[in-house]
């Protein structure tokens, strides 16, 4: 709010020409001599309110929409909103876009297409989130959530039930349209029968109701295994009323779940209901799955983790086009190679042929944040990287491996899992060692 603020308060020395079209006008009233600063005006008068309400709830005050009201006019402005605070990116953009189709409609394009221009471009790039916040939690803190609920509603113990009677208890629940649990207990109240895990679970689910859909990314499954662990969250969701459900992003790390994500991801998509819910209203399904490295790493080794990663992904992408359904995979590498780090071109051309359909979303942690886009020469080229590994691995994807290396690649990750558990797990000696 604070740099829109700025950049607002800059546009306005530059547009105090008085020309405008007819639907500027009719917003800032036929009184006025300046129509681009004054409708600016009450941009940034918002985006003051804006940056003082959300100052005031990081302090801890429960400052209320209904305190802050006020009506931004000037002495020859009508109102322009009866909103005090920009709560959605449209808001802001379209006050934004009027000035610039009348700059662009009065014959001033030189001029629309400068700082205004800039200015629609950060506003449609970082909205008013800056970024979008992915949320993360472990599957098995979502089984002690639901086996906390299924026990206090006396239906069995959610954690002793198979597969199938997991998924039966979602999708009933997923299909009906009462509250899972009196709404007093799903608020988390101070005398909740849950325990505090159980309770900071349902309150992170109560927040993301709160929140502005556009400050919201994915939600991640860490060691995600088995279907319902992704059913499970879309309940939670529901059961918080979350009006627009993130995206659920399940991530399978150990070689085990990375052997079997492919079969997990087609029992997933073979339910009808959870199909289309991740259909969007062009037809279009959707899916993103996370692979994880470091992970699978520390569970099998470099060799046998990148092998089964390499696996995963050219099952999982047969499996989505299979079902129709468009897949971007998620890659969760860090700067080291033991973490999945690599030469960034090289590494996106590695991946199996399509996987790569357009799109891929990676990580960058750490220090390889600042050593890659701290310095904006070296930002920029490492986007180019990325653009012209994604092109050209979806235009000239590598080739499909032979037989005979499937072969050998089988033959060495079990001699390397063999000798990287024998040392790691195996022996004593290895954790004192690491330690000393």
């Amino acid at each position: 709010a604070d740099l829109y603020w700025r950049d607002v308060d800059a546009l306005r020395w530059d547009l105090s020409m008085q020309d405008c079209n007819a639907a500027l006008r009719e917003v800032v009233g036929a009184a006025s001599e300046e129509p681009y600063r004054d409708i600016l005006r009450g941009v940034r008068t918002r985006l003051e309110h804006t940056r003082n309400w959300l100052k005031s709830n990081i302090d801890g005050q429960t400052q209320t929409q209904t305190n802050i009201q006020t009506n931004i006019q000037t002495s020859n402005t009508p109102e322009i909103d009866h909103s005090a605070v920009y709560h959605n990116t449209d808001e802001l953009m379209q006050p934004l876009l009027l000035c610039y189709q009348s700059l662009v409609h009065c014959n001033m394009q030189d001029i629309a297409n400068g700082e205004l221009l800039d200015l629609i471009r950060r506003v449609a790039c970082f909205g008013i989130e800056l970024l979008k916040l992915d949320i993360r939690q472990e599957s098995g803190r979502h089984r002690e959530v639901l086996n906390a609920i299924t026990e206090y509603l006396k239906l069995g113990s959610y954690s002793e039930w198979d597969e199938a009677q997991r998924q039966q208890f979602l999708l009933t629940e997923l299909n009906n349209p009462r509250p899972l649990l009196p709404r007093h207990v799903q608020n988390n109240q101070a005398d909740s029968p849950f325990s505090d895990d159980v309770r900071e679970v349902l309150a992170t689910f109560n927040m993301l109701a709160r929140q502005p859909q556009q400050s919201l990314g994915a939600y991640v499954i860490s060691m995600a295994q088995q279907p319902s662990d992704i059913l499970a969250v879309m309940l939670l969701q529901k059961e918080a009323e979350i009006r627009q459900p993130l995206r659920v992003v399940p991530l399978f790390e150990t070689l085990k779940d990375l052997n079997n994500a492919a079969d997990s991801l087609s029992q997933l998509l073979s339910v009808d209901w959870y199909k289309q819910a991740i259909t969007d209203a062009d037809g279009n399904a959707k899916q993103e799955i996370m692979i994880g490295y470091s992970d699978s790493a520390k569970d099998a080794g470099f060799l046998a983790a990148n092998w089964a990663q390499y696996r995963a992904q050219e099952q999982l992408a047969q499996v989505a086009e299979d079902h129709g359904v468009q897949l971007t995979l998620f890659h969760g590498r860090g700067g080291s190679i033991s973490r999945g780090g690599a030469p960034t071109h090289q590494a996106l051309l590695s991946q199996p042929p399509g996987s790569v359909k357009g799109k891929i979303r990676v990580t960058e942690q750490g220090e390889m944040i600042r050593f890659k886009f701290g310095m904006q020469g070296i930002a920029l080229r490492n986007l180019e990287l990325y653009i012209s590994a994604t092109l050209e691995a979806t235009l000239l994807p590598p080739p499909a491996p032979k037989p005979e290396w499937r072969e050998l690649m089988l033959s060495m990750t079990q001699v390397a899992v063999a000798a990287y558990r024998e040392t790691v797990h195996e022996n004593p000696l290895f954790i004192q060692y690491l330690r000393t």
